[in-house]
């Protein structure tokens, strides 16, 4: 009887210890656009062939191990990865984790969506993600989830964002462009509870070191970067004003925008510390 009930603790610890892998690990963004990244003895890379994207991971004795066609984004981890698909013929979306150290895979959310999904962020035991309601993703919102890792539970904790960022104990999101307060900046907590509007007219953001950066656009047409705690306190503006056609990124030290004159498109970087403006093309 005693070794019975041994054998049944060892297997609820063994099973609690699954379930928590997920987010035990660390996760960092690989994307189109961030090609190459190392996180612990693996290397993710996203290819592009034949018109289709294609994230490969390679061991560290840069031996192929796993090689997914249609994925353009994921969230990388030390022993394993998440990702979404879309199958188009059935009109559904899969949220994935695979796991590195034994190339098991494990779908973690289904929903039926014509939109790949976008992954937010892990952050504690929560996967934070993003697929549009609906079977038509271009005419419906989009949505963000929150999905405990321990449970498989998801719950839709903000109804429509567009450009979304996490902090520590924040969510800073704008509205999509279906949403006429499209140029409206909030933030809300990671529950997508307690909303307030951070800017009436915001562009770009990011976060970092867990504070805010944004472009707010001025009554003269011009914009300026500005910084903040997450907490919305000590805002302070940290680029000169500066007029553009598209921001492109801002960071916490510069800014990369295009200016469109007489049919010609140029790329710039200004840094804000020195005020220099560098044209990048």
């Amino acid at each position: 009887m005693k070794s019975a009930k041994i054998l049944a603790i060892f297997l609820s610890l063994f099973l609690g210890m699954s379930n928590i892998i997920y987010a035990q690990d660390t996760f960092s963004a690989i994307s189109n656009a961030n090609k190459t990244l190392k996180k612990g003895d693996y290397t993710y890379k996203i290819d592009y062939v034949d018109y289709n994207f294609i994230l490969k991971v390679y061991n560290k004795n840069n031996k192929l191990v796993i090689s997914l066609p249609k994925v353009y984004y994921a969230l990388a981890g030390d022993k394993g990865f998440y990702y979404s698909t879309n199958d188009y013929n059935t009109s559904n979306t899969d949220i994935i984790y695979t796991n590195l150290t034994d190339n098991s895979s494990k779908v973690l959310y289904s929903k039926k969506s014509n939109d790949s999904g976008f992954l937010n962020a892990v952050k504690d035991d929560y996967l934070y993600f993003q697929i549009s309601d609906g079977e038509v993703a271009e005419a419906t919102i989009s949505p963000v989830y929150k999905l405990n890792l321990k449970t498989g539970k998801a719950t839709k904790i903000i109804e429509d964002a567009g450009e979304i960022h996490l902090s520590d104990n924040k969510i800073f999101y704008k509205k999509t462009s279906r949403n006429k307060e499209t140029d409206t900046l909030y933030s809300s907590d990671l529950n997508g509870k307690n909303i307030k509007v951070v800017e009436k007219f915001a562009n770009t953001l990011t976060v970092e070191n867990n504070k805010l950066y944004y472009a707010a656009k001025k009554s003269d047409g011009s914009y300026c970067i500005y910084e903040m705690s997450e907490d919305l306190s000590g805002k302070k503006q940290i680029s000169k004003p500066f007029y553009c056609t598209h921001i492109l990124s801002i960071t916490s030290k510069s800014a990369k925008y295009t200016v469109k004159e007489n049919e010609v498109e140029e790329t710039y970087k200004m840094d804000f510390a020195s005020g220099k403006i560098t044209k990048i093309n």
